[in-house]
């Protein structure tokens, strides 16, 4: 790149240098089940188009074993002390900055990230190679089709993910089966509550019907600037992803997006036999929430969680984070 300017040489390497890196990944990625099912394929094709994220920086987690998550997350019980490599799943790793903290985190473990997109992957494993991760092996992948792997995992991730499944419980279920039986399970998803304005600019933007295109992306993002304050979709605003364009697609034109509520959340995981463990959260939502409940096994139940959401509707605007594992 000797041959253009100071300035111009991080646009020539990310725009044009990067693209061509990933290109390169793409074309050697392997696939582990077959994409066929109608949802899968229309959410496969969307994060083709518009991979998400597209991170630059990514934080570097305090290093645990998961025998410490284990005894965090389950106090007093019996911690079973794993043979190394640990081996643990991420359901849907989309550009790689989750898989790329949880290899941090965890450096004595083997992860296998899985997701349907080769553009996001291509995306992830160029950001691995760069910080010089060596833990993660990525592959092609419908979380509907898991259920072919004969492996179990002590810990299995699934975050922002499900509710774009056409039934998110039928990809939970094939998860559930792939954790071993002390394993523990990370899953995030949707909440009702803190994305109302987000599903009004999704039904104002289906009445306009935008092409799915950059312009289209632009039109539907300067209609919803015009808006009149006060307009429920207008709200939409206070999301950070609706500013740039393969976030605000994922934001508002999200080919499937399913949302919940806490006690769904809690019949969801009774039907599927597992054991709700705590929600992450900031520590500002944490002092709410002990202020409320001042009973240390407050956080453990579901039902302490949704009044504090009744009381404070936007404090899951991101997602419902939640650690679960096997009754």
């Amino acid at each position: 790149m000797a041959e253009w300017s100071e300035a111009f040489k991080p646009i020539v390497q990310e725009q044009i240098k990067n693209r061509k890196r990933e290109r390169e990944i793409a074309a050697q990625l392997t696939s582990i089940t077959t994409i066929d099912d109608e949802i899968s394929l229309a959410v496969r094709a969307q994060y083709e188009e518009n991979p998400y994220p597209r991170w630059v920086t990514v934080q570097s987690p305090d290093t645990e074993t998961i025998e410490q998550l284990s005894s965090r997350l389950r106090p007093g019980q019996e911690v079973r002390i794993r043979p190394r490599p640990v081996p643990i799943l991420i359901a849907g790793c989309g550009t790689g900055r989750d898989p790329i903290q949880v290899a941090r985190a965890y450096p004595d473990s083997e992860i296998l990230a899985v997701d349907l997109s080769l553009a996001s992957l291509a995306y992830a494993a160029r950001m691995t190679e760069r910080l010089g991760i060596s833990n993660i092996t990525y592959r092609q992948a419908d979380i509907l089709k898991l259920g072919i792997l004969d492996r179990r995992f002590a810990v299995v991730e699934s975050v922002g993910v499900l509710h774009h499944l056409d039934d998110p419980m039928a990809g939970w279920r094939i998860l559930v089966d792939l954790l071993e039986s002390d394993g523990l399970m990370k899953i995030a998803l949707y909440s009702e509550k803190a994305r109302s304005s987000v599903r009004a600019a999704r039904e104002f933007a289906k009445s306009l019907d935008f092409p799915l295109t950059p312009q289209g992306i632009r039109y539907c993002r300067h209609a919803i600037i015009g808006l009149p304050d006060g307009h429920p979709a207008k709200e939409v605003m206070t999301f950070s992803d609706f500013f740039t364009l393969d976030e605000c697609r994922d934001l508002i034109l999200h080919v499937q997006e399913h949302q919940f509520t806490l006690p769904r959340i809690a019949d969801c995981l009774d039907q599927l036999g597992l054991e709700f463990l705590g929600l992450e959260c900031s520590r500002v939502t944490r002092d709410r929430f002990r202020e409320m409940f001042p009973d240390s096994g407050a956080e453990t139940k579901l039902e302490a969680w949704n009044q504090l959401e009744e009381a404070y509707p936007e404090t899951f605007k991101s997602m419902y984070t939640f650690w679960c594992c096997r009754k």
